[in-house]
């Protein structure tokens, strides 16, 4: 097993992600995209196991150019897929809801300026 990559430029780079998931062999449980993840997200719902999606969500700050709304696309598009679990990395300002369609707010943790919230499944069984 050899993950490859000298920076966080090589690790988030496409073709690296590509090569690490074949070296770690596991092309059949990751499916990952690059681009808009709005103009992509159709592709997301296509997975065939799709009772078992995980969805790890990094928009810019709401505070950039162009992004006042990217929240609410955001949340939005977590209920349009209704993961298993999904996990929101978010400026710690922003106060996102309780509730996501079924997807409970389960914990918020809070590191600086961004604070990562976790939504499970009201089906998931917590440890």
């Amino acid at each position: 097993m050899k993950i490859i990559g000298n920076d966080w430029d090589d690790i988030l780079n496409e073709e690296f992600e590509k090569e690490n998931i074949k070296n770690l062999d596991l092309q059949d449980h990751i499916f990952t995209q690059f681009g808009d993840t709005f103009a992509l997200a159709s592709d997301v719902l296509k997975i065939q196991n799709q009772e078992n999606l995980i969805i790890y969500l990094d928009p810019p700050f709401n505070v950039r150019d162009g992004f006042d709304e990217i929240y609410e696309k955001c949340l939005k598009l977590v209920q349009d897929l209704n993961p298993k679990i999904a996990v929101f990395e978010h400026n710690s300002d922003v106060k996102l809801p309780q509730l996501l369609k079924n997807l409970n707010f389960v914990k918020s943790k809070k590191f600086g300026k961004t604070s990562l919230s976790y939504f499970f499944n009201e089906n998931v069984k917590l440890f």
